[in-house]
């Protein structure tokens, strides 16, 4: 005599066989086209005059105006790049601008750069 829970459990049992079944027979049937790999000719001679030459990235912009008033949107910017590029933010000021690789425009009389709490430089009285 059969109980509903033992129907219950071939019935399963028969359809996840006929899944497994029919998940073999398709994804079996297709051969891929292996492509042969590329032979890659390598010249260990290279005369020094024709080596690659690798530039850093892109200059800087100029963080200040024509007027020699600071730029502080392009400061601003030297400023995400130095984050980014250090993966920390800076102590203060003058560890960013001693290791940003660009001029800063000396600020106004009584003033001095600073960074505020969000990561903007700003002038402050001294």
């Amino acid at each position: 005599m059969k109980t509903p829970d033992s129907e219950f459990s071939a019935l399963v049992f028969r359809n996840v066989s006929v899944v497994i079944l029919a998940a073999l027979l398709l994804g079996c049937s297709k051969e891929e086209e292996v492509a042969p790999a590329a032979v890659i000719e390598t010249n260990t001679s290279v005369e020094p005059s024709r080596a690659p030459v690798y530039q850093a990235g892109p200059a800087p912009a100029p963080v200040a105006t024509p007027a020699g008033e600071p730029d502080f949107a392009a400061m601003n910017r030297e400023l995400r790049r130095w984050i980014l590029r250090n993966r920390k933010p800076p102590k203060d000021f003058e560890e960013f601008a001693a290791s940003a690789g660009t001029q800063f425009p000396p600020p106004p009389p009584g003033k001095r750069y600073a960074i505020d709490k969000t990561m903007h430089v700003v002038l402050v009285n001294r």
